[in-house]
């Protein structure tokens, strides 16, 4: 791999043109392979293996080289480290264009900070076997003490390559905000002012800027083992003792099948023990949700903002170029530049944002979004019904709609998204959807992993005030379906929503893939719903007002 970038073919220099195509330049491939294989290296203890690794397909030259022996040596063998850990000059760090669109930057981020960690690693090691081991004397304390006490306080040779790692990702872009976090972390230093901070408002958790609410709550835990220092229970997810409603009145409770940590929050949230700091006079409880890490975010963008998007794309010959490269198949879910994130590249000029999805579409996309901030409820109920009913006539019969899933499962649930999408509002949605715009890859799989709603009528209060659910939406909510798959299922449904993740798998980095246990048990014999009413925010005659919140476990 080394070689190729040296001597880059024009496949890999084209990739800064369309990186969306690195799946299918043999050097992109190639570090894929490269990066599965650096945790191996690691578990083996071959660190300075995993540091050239990670200096090739991140830089495409080494940075940091340990003493005068070779890098590439296996890490069984000693070392002659006179200076330890030599770091290249880094000031004129520069890094060739089609380098950083080997992998995407979510893949960059993480590959920094492991090559920090390794670097640590192959220190440690390298000091600990070169040094001679102390004699046992119990001297006072030698002049070297004070020398090394001394030189602690100068900054390492670590400090120094993170903090030049720390400006090139600032000033390039080509991780994400998170990792420039974690650097700033390492080096104690003050988080840096980046381009994706300013234009998608990242808030920090610091401070007077803002600071998330953490709500607590005792549980009983189920012990697996009679044993205390059984080492098999290590690393084991906990079960929890749950209660829930006996009675339509909930009078009298009964004990339940265990819960894990999740549903155990739902529980939690469902019966008004949380949250803890809202006033006393309102009326808690009554909040059902979903544990899938924000699968109904996701298929509302792609019910509501993907659309719009692909058919708003210039018209200029470059960008009607680039569409047939980002749609080489009518099978497609989503175009290949969904997974491209917003970066800038330095080509001896000053830096020019990559051709990603964000910066292909900017126009169409701030436009749609600044049309959404002016929308009500019942325009974003009546937005989404007419983008599924859309779809639903595009086919053309009963049998076509059959090989849709996604159309089946959007007609299925149409009421429920709907539902979501007005306790959200249309300025969270907003900066939802600008934010999976920005980076798709990245963000789509930072979101929290429970999601709850409820709604409640507009001019009432007490504990009247809230809406049945299974009257007014029905479906997942409905009693019948609650009664089969029992009463946590109109809580914790949909538990599975990978399959709303666009493109490739979302837990997939490289080469693995993640093969559902419903294919393996075989498809069932679907039947075809019938299309639905739109959801009107009005239910016997009064106004509903729906409410949201993400609570992350």
């Amino acid at each position: 791999l080394q070689s190729r970038i040296t001597n880059p073919s024009s496949m890999l220099i084209s990739l800064v043109q369309r990186p969306w195509l690195r799946h299918m330049c043999f050097d992109a491939i190639l570090s894929y392979i490269l990066w599965d294989c650096v945790p191996i290296f690691e578990r083996r203890g071959h660190h300075l293996m995993a540091v050239s690794i990670l200096q090739t397909f991140l830089f495409g030259q080494a940075l940091c080289r340990f003493g005068g022996g070779d890098s590439n040596s296996n890490s069984g063998e000693s070392f002659d480290t006179s200076d330890q850990l030599c770091v290249e000059s880094l000031e004129d760090l520069k890094v060739k264009p089609y380098v950083q669109c080997l992998l995407p930057r979510r893949n960059r981020g993480k590959a920094l900070e492991r090559l920090l960690i390794d670097i640590t690693h192959a220190e440690r090691r390298i000091k600990k076997e070169s040094q001679p081991k102390p004699k046992k004397k119990a001297s006072k304390k030698s002049s070297n003490d004070t020398d090394s006490a001394n030189e602690e306080k100068q900054p390492s040779p670590i400090q120094n390559l993170c903090k030049v790692l720390m400006r090139y990702g600032e000033t390039s872009g080509s991780i994400p905000f998170c990792s420039l976090r974690n650097l700033a972390r390492r080096l104690k230093a003050p988080l840096p002012e980046t381009e994706e901070r300013s234009m998608l408002n990242i808030r920090l958790n610091s401070g007077s800027d803002w600071s998330p609410k953490t709500d607590c709550a005792v549980a009983n835990a189920i012990v697996s083992s009679d044993s205390k220092n059984d080492i098999t229970a290590a690393g084991k997810r906990c079960a929890f003792v749950g209660w829930e409603l006996h009675d339509d009145q909930g009078e009298t409770m009964e004990a339940k099948r265990s819960l894990n940590v999740e549903e155990l929050a739902m529980e939690e949230y469902h019966c008004g023990r949380l949250p803890c700091d809202t006033e006393e006079e309102e009326v808690k409880g009554q909040w059902v949700g979903w544990h899938n890490e924000g699968g109904h975010v996701r298929a509302l963008f792609r019910i509501l903002c993907l659309p719009h998007l692909l058919e708003c794309c210039s018209q200029d010959k470059r960008s009607l170029d680039e569409q047939t490269t980002a749609f080489l198949t009518k099978y497609q879910s989503s175009p290949h530049d969904l997974h491209v994130g917003y970066f800038k590249i330095d080509d001896h000029h000053s830096g020019s944002p990559i051709r990603g999805f964000y910066e292909r579409r900017r126009p169409a996309i701030e436009s749609f979004l600044s049309t959404l901030t002016q929308m009500d409820e019942c325009s974003i109920s009546d937005l989404i019904y007419e983008a599924v009913k859309r779809r639903w006539e595009r086919h053309v019969d009963d049998r076509s709609r059959l090989k849709d899933p996604r159309l089946l499962r959007d007609v299925t649930e149409l009421k429920t998204i709907t539902l979501i999408a007005g306790a959200l509002g249309p300025i969270a949605l907003a900066h939802i959807f600008r934010t999976l715009c920005f980076d798709y890859r990245h963000w789509s799989g930072g979101l929290p992993d429970l999601f709850l709603v409820r709604a409640r009528y507009a001019s009432a209060t007490g504990p009247d005030s809230f809406v049945d659910l299974a009257d007014w939406i029905g479906e997942g909510f409905s009693h019948g379906e609650i009664e089969e798959k029992n009463i946590h299922s109109h809580i914790n449904m949909l538990i599975d929503r990978d399959d709303e993740f666009l493109g490739c798998s979302k837990n997939a980095d490289g080469s693995q893939q993640k093969f559902s246990s419903r294919k393996k048990q075989g498809a069932a014999r679907v039947e075809l719903p019938p299309f639905p009413a739109k959801l009107e925010f009005r239910h016997m005659e009064r106004n509903i007002l729906s409410e949201s919140m993400f609570v992350e476990v």
